[in-house]
């Protein structure tokens, strides 16, 4: 056996015994072999056995490859002592001692996190109150169960609430709940802050924590004040910086401009000293801790605005236009900033306090509900044998740990169980992989079952990007700090060396992150121990050409401001720009003969090219791709249920659950599993013209084709009776020849995969406490109308020569010889600190004080929400760095970055944009730049441009810059290639076209073959184009419904501090679930079933047989006998609503009208111009329907409309704003269709009893 050679640190992370050690592995820098290598060599040597070790990681991939690995290494010791050089006395022995530990590897405990917990919890089961059978459900089943247990929950809320609202909910559910007047907002937050708590050693500790400031704690010991103290001396010092960065621009020209720039240097001086006399009055404010000093501040801050003058600017630009441009830019909007922050704070101390109050009171509430739907979901899985991964852990560290909740201080104390120390003694060594992944919760499990000096923990917090999995990076920090003094604690070992990537490769990282990597903005200090260092010979290719180059950096210009006479062409987006170029450089790669290290030519399995997030992507870079043919494949995230094959199957499952459903029944008829012709179609509905399709099948005696279509339909269904619902997809997919022939397709791999996963879905739900086709198509489609949609199957293997496309995230522990960076120059994801509800591991929660009144939803911002939200930007933009790294360090050979810098139609220009944001630090002259540039960066190109911008290779970017302070490279293989490339935003024509061979030409470009009499004919028919006239969103059938939700969106404005009118939020529609799918078994029904049930009780309610409240209960109990209303829906109705409607004056006249009209269906069609601003052609219209509740005529022969509304706790003010777009359509509509004026327009507002006239 070869004798494996180890760095200096991998024998010291191999050798160090005795102590617990943390290793700083850098990307590429061998950690896993040094992990085995460790393992063995205490096998080897006696010290350890495989049965006494534990090593977690985070994938199975990670733990299989781990396991492997050592298998491998125990089978080259056993060859290596079998083939000679032991005394054979000695070699039986040792032999026999490895080939034990080999079995014993087969137990091993080499498992991720959660497989250990759950191999725990079965070896102590009757320590916890979980079933012994127990499974651990789907993340689709756990999805959809925490939806109903949060309806239900809020519905007990409600019940309860209207027996005394002694917690304020019905407030707190109008200031929080969605703005259509549903829940949908405050069930979203509400499991979102669950999902986050469980992070949290100890969930319910950490809630009950949240939001308990005292209501008389002074502003000044607020939770975010001292926050808001750093951003006012900011913004104060930043304006008088600029005032003194005008005058020295000034004063700096010549005799001319300064005789023309008098007046307005003496402006900027005088504003000047009037700002930089008021910080010393902020700074009294700041420390005074005196409640007067509030209003001081604010008096004297106003004062100031008064004081300052404007700033005559039109002498300068007469004089020097460029010095009056940098003037303008300068000083145009030098206030905004500092007024935007004064303009925010409250008149008085009061006031803020008030806020802060009313904030953590809400907060107190959503801690109590989401503590109460915690244990409410908790039961629930309970009863049903589930268990989802988080419970795995919280259980695992109740069984570890005798007091749980004392962890949410310190993750690190141990408090271990009898079980746990018996696992204590039993583990003589425990080893973690990717350490920097870990939370507190996981944290909190090691430390009851560690030792105090047996621990092997390995990562690289440089690596850490899974911050949306609650990892918390903070973690591995606070143990590198307590380890790299090598005390008792333990020892650190940092292994810097890189055995991935070529040296051209990671020499421009280095040089990049060296200058914007600190540990002041992102509190990790990209030192000489960070480093990497290459460890890998790269052998010279005198003979062939090698991808030893600069890291290329190609940087592509989309003008958009220039218009185009050439109507035909088509107009690419920035990124489909891009993609085409990628499309284009790998095509030159491949072409221009490039060889790598191992001498083979590249090829496409050898390029990767990664997102930072693929979603709208990936499906532009395959068809880039494909234009240009090269295979290439792209891991799809969801998208399942939409792929063509499944929903033709679902359609079929649906119609042998309910045969008369005319959708999926015309679709599978018209499939190539029955393979009816839409003539037949046509045909059929002539000999039967009414009825659904199904009478159309049953209604065409004597024709074979469709009586043989009806006879296997029957067939099929009786099989469905039968048999499971994998049986039954499995039949279907044999006898229609339904799987062979999506095979036959393009992407048929992929599709017939779709379709096996579909019955291994099939096969799980039917695993769970469901059974049956209903329930299954129910669940699925609970899943759709969630939007838990499910990924496509994965059908790619290894040695496939095609082109990867992955996100970032799914490529962390691969590598690949060339990798494209692609769309560094797009924006950072900001979604994370926009919602009024934030929150953090140790900051707490953070929310917008909101309520609704007359004039709409006030939101107010608070200090606490600012906190939160400072510190998420700030982890944010730090881990946006760390994914960066991530991605360049996946390169072996080459690494391309692309990006667009797109000009605008309104000519704004990117590339000016970035180059000016540079350029404010070009005369920086320590290594790294200030913090506040790197945490103000909004993409990757910020960051790389900034340390371009000192490197001589960054000319082309910085051209004629002569202000720029240049520094050495840190090494000279840190090279750069950057080119600013000009490209056409319109769909080039492709190469083919150029070639000789008109015919082959055509051939290549899929276009006609030239020649023949008839080819400018046929061109121009199959070159015709639809003028959709802006109508390609828009449907031609709409109903009022929609329509008033179209119309309805309100715009939210939100103040930082004082009120203002806030906006409706895009929200998801909730689809009417049609009768037949209906549980009659459920407890609960949603809003929207509630307001269905009440509205058909008011259609069918005989007011002449309403004379009390008895009466209408005993007409809602004939309508559940009749089958009308199921038991859930019965329940729903409370005939004391109805009673108050039927009381009214509204129910009086209707009781004396001459005619009643009710649930009045209408059509219409209507302009589509007047509903759509896209709309360009008068002539287009919309079919829009609707249905009135009532319309009566009164004893004068006047039409009454009424309409009922189900909407809990709505004023009138705000029933009349949010219906009264619906009422004037129902109006327009009576009086268009029946001649006659409406005289008088009602809502009925069931749940208060109030009548309003609109």
């Amino acid at each position: 056996m070869a004798q494996m050679t180890f760095t200096a640190d991998q024998k010291k992370a191999i050798e160090t015994h005795g102590q617990n050690i943390l290793v700083a592995a850098a990307a590429g820098s061998g950690k896993t072999r040094v992990l085995v290598e460790r393992i063995i060599s205490q096998v080897r040597s006696g010290t350890l056995s495989l049965d006494r070790v534990l090593v977690l990681t985070f994938t199975k991939a990670a733990a299989s490859e781990m396991r492997e690995r050592i298998e491998a290494a125990l089978n080259e010791e056993i060859a290596a002592l079998a083939a000679g050089g032991v005394s054979a006395s000695d070699l039986h022995q040792r032999i026999g001692a490895l080939e034990r530990q080999r079995v014993l590897l087969t137990g091993a405990d080499i498992s991720t996190f959660h497989s250990f917990c759950q191999r725990l919890i079965q070896s102590h089961i009757d320590a916890t109150d979980i079933p012994p059978n127990f499974r651990i459900a789907s993340e689709q089943e756990i999805s959809l169960l925490k939806n109903k247990v949060v309806e239900d929950l809020l519905e007990q809320e409600y019940q309860r609430a209207e027996n005394g609202d002694a917690d304020g909910f019905l407030a707190f559910s109008d200031a929080y709940g969605g703005l259509r007047g549903d829940d949908e907002q405050l069930q979203g937050d509400i499991l979102a802050l669950h999902a986050f708590s469980l992070s949290q050693p100890s969930p319910e500790t950490w809630l009950r924590a949240q939001g308990q400031e005292s209501t008389d704690t002074p502003y000044w010991a607020r939770s975010g004040f001292s926050m808001l103290a750093d951003e006012l001396k900011q913004g104060l010092s930043q304006l008088c910086a600029d005032y003194a960065e005008a005058e020295v621009l000034l004063c700096a020209g010549d005799a001319n401009l300064r005789a023309a720039a008098a007046k307005c240097i003496d402006v900027l001086a005088g504003n000047r000293e009037i700002y930089e006399a008021l910080r010393s009055s902020l700074d009294h404010f700041l420390h005074a801790e005196d409640e007067g000093a509030w209003e001081t501040f604010l008096t004297e801050a106003s004062a100031a605005k008064k004081q300052r003058k404007s700033i005559p600017r039109k002498a300068v630009e007469d004089c020097d236009a460029a010095v009056g441009a940098r003037l303008k830019k300068l000083t145009e909007k030098i206030h905004g900033a500092w007024d935007g922050s004064i303009g925010q704070l409250p008149a008085t101390a009061d006031e803020l306090c008030e806020t802060e109050n009313r904030a953590n009171a809400s907060i107190r509430q959503y801690a109590r509900l989401t503590t109460a739907f915690h244990k409410a979901f908790q039961k629930e899985k309970l009863q049903r044998g589930i268990l989802d991964f988080g419970d795995l852990e919280h259980t695992a560290l109740a069984l570890l740990c005798t007091q749980p909740a004392l962890l949410q201080e310190n993750p690190t104390t141990a408090m271990p169980t009898e079980i746990a120390e018996e696992l204590r003694r039993h583990y003589d060594a425990i080893m973690v992989d990717e350490y920097q992944d870990t939370n507190g919760l996981q944290e909190g499990i090691l430390s009851q079952i560690a030792r105090d000096a047996n621990r092997f923990i390995v990562g690289d917090v440089k690596q850490s990007i899974y911050r949306f999995r609650l990892a918390d990076p903070a973690l591995f920090q606070a143990t590198y700090r307590k380890y790299r003094t090598n005390g008792a604690d333990g020892t650190l070992v940092t292994m810097s060396e890189n055995f991935r990537s070529r040296a051209e490769v990671l020499e421009p990282i280095n040089e990049i992150f060296s200058q914007i990597m600190s540990e002041e903005s992102v509190e990790i200090a990209y030192d000489d121990t960070a480093r990497l260092n290459s460890g890998r010979q790269f052998d010279d290719l005198p003979q062939e050409r090698s991808l030893a180059e600069p890291l290329e950096i190609d940087l592509l210009r989309a003008d958009y401001s220039t218009s185009e006479d050439e109507e035909t062409e088509e107009e690419r987006k920035a990124f489909e720009v891009e993609a085409h170029f990628i499309a284009r450089r790998i095509d030159e790669l491949k072409s221009e003969g490039y060889v790598l290290q191992n001498g083979e030519p590249l090829r496409n399995r050898d390029i990767v090219i990664l997102l930072r997030g693929a979603k709208g992507r990936a499906g532009l870079l395959l068809d880039a791709l494909r234009a240009r043919n090269i295979p290439a494949y792209a891991d799809d995230t969801a998208g399942y249920f939409e792929a063509s094959e499944i929903r033709m199957i679902l359609s079929l499952l649906a119609v042998l659950d309910n045969a008369r459903q005319d959708t999926p029944l015309a679709a599978v008829l018209t499939s190539p599993m029955i393979g009816l012709t839409m003539a037949k179609m046509v045909e059929l509905r002539v000999r039967t013209p009414n009825g659904g399709i199904y009478d159309m099948l049953t209604g065409a005696a004597g024709d074979e084709v469709a009586e043989n279509a009806l006879e296997r339909i029957r067939r099929w269904r009786r099989h469905a009776l039968t048999h499971s619902v994998p049986e039954l997809l499995w039949a279907l997919y044999r006898e229609t020849g339904y799987y062979d022939y999506v095979g036959t397709l393009p992407g048929g791999t992929l599709r017939q995969a779709n379709l096996r996963m579909l019955i291994d879905r099939a096969a799980d739900f039917e695993r769970t406490n469901e059974r049956g086709l209903f329930r299954f198509l129910r669940y699925i489609d609970a899943l759709k109308r969630r939007s838990t949609d499910l990924s496509v199957a994965r059908t790619l293997g290894e040695s496939e020569d095609v082109v990867r496309i992955m996100t970032i995230h799914r490529s962390k522990g691969l590598e690949f010889p060339v990798v494209f960076l692609a769309n560094i120059a797009g924006t950072f994801n900001t979604q994370d600190t926009r919602g009024d509800l934030l929150y953090h591991a140790h900051a707490g929660i953070g929310l917008r004080v909101s309520e609704n009144t007359t004039a709409g939803r006030q939101k107010y911002d608070t200090m606490a929400r600012r906190k939160v939200k400072n510190i998420i930007q700030r982890e944010s933009i730090a881990e946006e760095m760390r994914i960066l790294y991530v991605a360049m360090t996946r390169a072996q050979e080459k690494l391309i970055l692309t990006g667009t810098l797109s000009i605008t139609r309104t000519g704004r220009d990117a590339l000016e944009q970035l180059r000016e944001f540079c350029l404010k630090y070009a005369q920086t002259q320590e290594t790294q730049f200030p913090t506040s540039v790197i945490l103000s960066a909004k993409s990757y190109l910020d960051w790389i441009a900034l340390a371009l911008m000192r490197h001589p290779d960054g000319t082309p970017l910085f051209d004629d810059e002569d202000e720029i302070a240049h520094r050495q490279p840190t090494h000279p293989q840190a090279r750069f290639h950057v080119r600013i490339l000009d490209e056409s935003v319109r769909a080039a024509q492709t190469e083919a076209q150029e070639a000789t061979d008109d015919i082959l030409s055509a051939v290549r470009a899929d276009e006609p073959l030239p020649g023949g009499g008839e080819a400018d004919r046929v061109a121009a028919v199959l070159d015709w184009k639809y003028d959709l006239r802006g109508t390609a969103h828009i449907h031609a059938k709409t109903s009022v419904t929609e329509l008033k939700r179209q119309q309805a969106v309100e715009e939210e404005v939100i103040a930082p501090f004082l009120p203002a009118v806030g906006n409706a939020e895009s929200m998801q529609s909730e689809w009417e679930m049609p009768r037949f799918l209906r549980a009659a078994e459920r407890e609960h029904l949603t809003p929207m079933e509630r307001g269905t049930a009440m509205h058909t009780v008011m259609q069918q309610l005989d007011l002449d047989h309403a004379e009390n409240i008895a009466a209408i209960a005993a007409q809602a109990d004939e309508l559940l006998t009749k089958g009308i209303l199921t038991e859930a829906e019965r329940r729903s109705i409370d005939v004391t609503k109805i009673w108050k409607f039927a009381s009214s004056s509204l129910g009086r006249r209707m009781r004396t009208a001459k005619a009643i009209y009710r649930e009045l269906p209408f059509g219409r069609l209507l302009p589509a111009q007047r509903y759509y601003e896209e709309a360009t052609d008068t002539s287009d219209r919309i079919f829009l329907q609707g249905i009135i509740d009532v319309l009566f005529e009164d004893e004068h022969g006047d039409y009454i409309l009424l309409d009922y509304k189900t909407d809990r706790r709505i004023s009138a003010v705000a029933a009349r704003k949010r219906y009264q777009f619906q009422i004037d359509l129902y109006c327009d509509a009576v009086e268009t269709i029946l001649h006659k004026a409406v005289k008088e327009r009602y809502l009925f507002l069931l749940d208060t009893g109030i009548e309003v006239k609109m």
